[in-house]
């Protein structure tokens, strides 16, 4: 779990006493040390698992929407980083985008997208995704 996805878990938490995280894997990627390590570090926060069968995060997180959560308000917290400097918002970091726009298509979730601004002195490495 990187210290974005902290970040959005912490948001989440704002926003509803009962968040759920879900984690997009990769077919035949083991998570047995990911779950063991959300476990301990999130007791109370339910962890689901889902397999990227479309080969797009944002496509299979909407699937997974519709198909299980369509009954229920779903509000998705995607966090992004914001660039600290002119130069940065030239590389190309458009994960998050992809994943909102794909979820605002394919499913009926509020998508809320926070950007967090890294300080390009304190840049913390564990924020890559």
């Amino acid at each position: 779990m990187t210290e974005l996805s902290r970040m959005a878990l912490s948001a989440a938490v704002t926003m509803t006493p009962a968040p759920v995280a879900i984690r997009v894997c990769h077919p035949h990627e083991s998570t047995t040390e990911f779950t063991r390590q959300w476990q301990a570090r999130y007791p109370y926060t339910e962890l689901i698992l889902i397999e990227d069968t479309d080969n797009s995060v944002g496509l299979s997180l909407a699937r997974y929407i519709r198909s299980h959560l369509a009954a229920d308000r779903v509000s998705v917290v995607v966090a992004t980083i914001e660039p600290a400097t002119t130069w940065h918002r030239l590389l190309p970091t458009h994960r998050a985008d992809e994943i909102a726009h794909a979820l605002r298509k394919h499913s009926d979730a509020m998508v809320c997208q926070i950007a967090f601004r890294i300080d390009p002195a304190h840049r913390n490495l564990s924020l890559r995704a």
